[in-house]
């Protein structure tokens, strides 16, 4: 048996925990398949000989969730054509290796890989093994800078939110409130549609199509009044403006509360 970590994205309630415990649990070899919402990992035990680290990455991407791609550049001394096959072959037998280039003239082998608890040095250690000397130049796609990318990621869709949603606090009229609505909707509320699709796609109907369907009808709604009523209109774009600004202060909040956990910057 065989156990590893593996950071995933896309989790993002109690549903999504369930959906993709029981959709990994369903495999063949899974012994057991622990999922934390708040950290977004899953810690999976697997029959290594029944299973790969593919068959497990394939599972969650076709459950609607990717597992976040690495990359890593090893300087090879003084390598040659001959060395090819034997690098590959030493360096994907790492479990969760996904491929492996040679550069040969510049005496360097890129590796991509799956996030699932391989170190650099495993890389290392695997060339030594193989009487040859590697050293790393640079690894990217790592666990924190990811954090990092989704903390900017959702810190730039509350400002853009929150931005947009102030001007109608002074209640401007019926037509430039629809054109700041519809700014909203396309702008910052893009990230909702985009989840909303990907849960129709999967049959899994979580908080983002809940949110992108209330704050449709609201925006809906709305804009029918604009062009139908000419009386004692009573629109509704700033609780849509409002509602998804506090909707995304929490996403960034949760996010931030992982940063300050794994003391990403």
């Amino acid at each position: 048996m065989r156990e590893i970590v593996i950071r995933i994205n896309g989790i993002e309630c109690s549903s999504c925990v369930i959906r993709l415990k029981n959709a990994l649990g369903a495999l063949e070899g899974v012994e057991r398949a622990e999922i934390n919402s708040v950290t977004a990992q899953s810690y999976i035990i697997y029959n290594e000989n029944i299973l790969s680290v593919d068959d497990i990455e394939c599972c969650i991407r076709k459950s609607g969730y990717q597992v976040p791609m690495m990359t890593a550049e090893i300087a090879v001394s003084n390598m040659y054509k001959k060395q090819e096959v034997q690098i590959q072959d030493c360096l994907k037998a790492i479990n969760g290796v996904k491929e492996v280039k040679c550069d040969i003239e510049n005496d360097q082998v890129n590796i991509s890989y799956w996030a699932v608890g391989i170190r650099s040095k495993d890389f290392i250690d695997a060339l030594a093994g193989n009487g040859l000397d590697g050293t790393v130049i640079e690894v990217n796609g790592g666990e924190e800078e990811q954090i990092y990318r989704e903390r900017l990621f959702h810190l730039r869709l509350l400002i853009e939110s929150a931005f947009l949603t102030m001007p109608l606090l002074w209640n401007p009229s019926p037509l430039i409130q629809l054109l700041i609505a519809t700014l909203i909707q396309l702008g910052p509320g893009r990230f909702f549609y985009k989840g909303a699709w990907k849960s129709i796609r999967n049959r899994n109907f979580t908080m983002d199509f809940l949110i992108a369907v209330s704050t449709t009808i609201i925006y809906g709604y709305s804009t029918y009044i604009v062009f139908t009523v000419h009386d004692d209109i009573q629109l509704y774009f700033l609780g849509d403006g409002v509602l998804m600004s506090i909707i995304l202060l929490g996403k960034y909040l949760e996010i931030l509360e992982i940063c300050l956990r794994e003391k990403v910057r």
